[in-house]
């Protein structure tokens, strides 16, 4: 979530401040129910400040139906315009995780728009790059590989180095683009600048986006171990999110290099870990997964109706890859039940949905048919 702004000075003794930054998860934990309940006894200004600290508690343990409210009840009492924009973007990242990325990519745009004219370049890049990796799941990899570009640049503004969600989004995009050579190299300098914070969690993020193009580049062995020890590293961290994100990707890689097993299992247990976190675009995208699996077990009429579901959503997600790779997975289905005329009518939905231009479609495409072989 986005900084509420400079901290305050602290109030608090030394020892307690101590004893509570030893084990925060623990404290966050006890008194989150008290902390949720504060937020709306004070003022907007001073909500805002307590949300600062106990929304990213709420973020990374997927807590987002209590952060939604929270910032739903912050924003309702604010009057004070920063107030409420800081809010509007949490919001608009709340919309985003659950796959409402019109909504979503609308109201980042608002609240940049506001911020820029503000001149809180801070906020306003977190809002910038949150609208870049929205724009990729809308199939807009151009625009979102020049708002990452802009992203970048306002975090310089202030002398912050990119945070790696930045890099992330632009690897992606050049990844829908096609450019994999410039992706792999900038999965490469994320990674090392990662490793040199020491930090666990960037540490996972920038192994997975390393992962991912190492496999669209044919390092198919260097894939496997680097999206291994992403999980590893995300395993023991509060990030379920990153997780479950590792996970899916961890199933992709083992589907395509041909571990069927191991996809499954890592398929399955993304979808849970997704499904507890109400990222129905994660969810969704494993399920598909899983009814790939169904086919190759000769349950493709199982399959069926499940991937009909998930067509109906990402279409209404607006996700234009999610969409073509579904109906891709419908055609096989079809197929293998004997009905030539569905099969034939999915494959062509899903040629008008396919660009040719996508690495990260096409790898997808590779794992996903490998799922659907029988067994």
């Amino acid at each position: 979530p986005p900084p509420a702004g400079a901290p305050l000075p602290q109030p608090l003794p030394g020892e307690l401040v101590a004893r509570l930054l030893a084990r925060p998860d623990d404290w966050f934990a006890a008194e989150r129910a008290n902390l949720v309940l504060l937020i709306g006894l004070l003022p907007a200004p001073e909500a805002l400040r307590l949300l600062d600290k106990l929304s990213v508690y709420l973020y990374l343990h997927g807590q987002y139906a209590e952060m939604r409210a929270a910032y739903e009840t912050v924003l309702a009492a604010a009057d004070d315009p920063a107030v409420t924009l800081l809010a509007e973007a949490n919001l608009a990242l709340l919309r985003h995780e659950r796959g409402q990325y019109e909504e979503a990519a609308a109201a980042y745009r608002q609240c940049a728009k506001e911020l820029e004219a503000r001149g809180d370049h801070r906020t306003h890049a977190w809002v910038t790059a949150g609208l870049a990796h929205c724009l990729i799941g809308l199939g807009q990899a151009e625009e979102a590989l020049e708002t990452a570009a802009h992203a970048r640049e306002l975090f310089e503004v202030d002398g912050h180095p990119e945070p790696i969600r930045v890099r992330a989004a632009e690897s992606a995009a050049l990844l829908r683009l096609g450019r994999v050579a410039e992706a792999r190299d900038v999965d490469r300098v994320a990674l090392t600048a990662a490793r040199e914070t020491g930090d666990a969690r960037q540490i996972a993020i920038a192994l997975h986006g390393f992962a991912w193009s190492s496999l669209l580049t044919g390092e198919d062995r260097q894939a496997a171990t680097a999206i291994a020890e992403s999980v590893d590293h995300l395993r023991p961290a509060p990030a379920r999110s990153e997780l479950a994100k590792s996970l899916r990707t961890s199933g992709a890689i083992a589907a395509a290099t041909g571990d069927r097993d191991s996809a499954m299992a890592a398929f399955g247990e993304a979808r849970e870990l997704a499904r507890e976190l109400d990222e129905r675009p994660r969810e969704l995208s494993c399920t598909r997964a899983l009814a790939a699996g169904w086919i190759g077990e000769g349950r493709a009429a199982q399959a069926i109706p499940v991937l009909r579901q998930c067509l109906t959503e990402f279409r209404e997600m607006g996700g234009r890859s999610a969409t073509g790779l579904t109906w891709l997975v419908l055609g096989r289905a079809y197929e293998a039940v004997g009905d030539a005329e569905g099969a034939a009518s999915a494959a062509a939905e899903a040629a008008r949905y396919t660009d040719p231009r996508d690495a990260s479609a096409a790898a997808l495409r590779r794992a996903l048919l490998a799922l659907t072989e029988r067994v």
